[in-house]
């Protein structure tokens, strides 16, 4: 099972897929940069959570996890620096804490 997040500066997208590429299911919310990070990654795992549960996948089974980010970013250190659409995050960890949930 792949998990796939895409970040942006409006909403947020959560999918779930085979090996083969097919999306199982796929969930959405306003990312709402404004409240901070904390408050969005609290969000993002409730969201993927109920997502996951509602299809029956344990988190067990998710094998990968691709997130797409706005830039700038530091891929190497897993951060996103300073990206426009999202004002006031300010390097702020993304892959250590998604890799820890998932």
């Amino acid at each position: 099972m792949i998990l796939g997040i895409d970040i942006g500066g409006t909403k947020t997208s959560v999918c779930a897929g085979g090996a083969d590429g097919k999306i199982l299911l796929a969930r959405r919310m306003e990312s709402h940069p404004e409240r901070g990070p904390g408050n969005w990654m609290e969000r993002l795992f409730a969201m993927a959570d109920q997502m996951l549960a509602e299809a029956e996948i344990d988190l067990r089974q998710i094998r990968t996890v691709g997130i797409s980010a706005p830039g700038p970013l530091s891929v190497r250190s897993g951060v996103l620096l300073s990206p426009p659409t999202m004002t006031g995050w300010e390097t702020v960890p993304i892959v250590a804490p998604i890799k820890k949930h998932f």
